[in-house]
């Protein structure tokens, strides 16, 4: 009798798990400002409803390739995207994201007093799954934190209720966003 079981217990166990959740889906693209490309740009995928982000940090040619937390990629859906770029700050160790060591806050509160700001933004850990943009932060308009850091971008992608981007997942092809200095 339990020998006859055993598959039944183990295709029971098994089968649910062969439905559960959907498979990353890669995206990369590229990222242009007035026909030219952005390189440290922070690209941030939301989506629609809210569960999901993925990001990727653009490269010397604007080019970038979308992560989750869970792997390369994002999950099928609609997402609304937005694009954001900042001066770097001195002390900011890329890869500690999420983490503001003293030196960090201090360059960063010398950085914000020279632009005439006074708040530090704070990472805020999530209600969404997924992962923040490069640097563990989304000052300015990005949805997070009410800085007084500003995007060196235009402020419309910043904004995940201004944006004009909004992406399909799966895509076919790479993404082109093609940002404006006057939108």
């Amino acid at each position: 009798m339990i020998r006859r079981l055993t598959p039944l217990l183990f295709i029971a166990a098994v089968l649910p798990l062969a439905g559960c959740g959907a498979r990353l889906s890669p995206v990369s693209g590229v990222v242009k400002l007035d026909g030219k490309p952005v390189a440290g740009a922070a690209v941030t995928f939301v989506s629609d409803d809210g569960k999901f982000t993925a990001s990727a940090e653009t490269d010397e040619s604007g080019n970038f390739t979308l992560a989750h937390t869970t792997g390369p990629g994002t999950f099928p859906g609609n997402y609304k995207v937005t694009v954001t770029k900042y001066a770097k700050v001195e002390g900011h160790i890329p890869g500690a994201e999420g983490k503001i060591d003293k030196d960090y806050e201090k360059a960063m509160k010398k950085e914000m007093e020279k632009k005439g700001g006074t708040k530090i933004p704070t990472p805020k850990p999530g209600g969404v799954k997924g992962i923040q943009p490069p640097g563990g932060m989304m000052p300015g308009g990005a949805g997070q934190g009410g800085s007084s850091v500003k995007s060196e971008l235009p402020e419309i992608y910043a904004s995940i209720e201004k944006t004009p981007f909004a992406v399909k997942v799966p895509v076919e092809g790479p993404v082109q966003l093609d940002l404006k200095s006057k939108p």
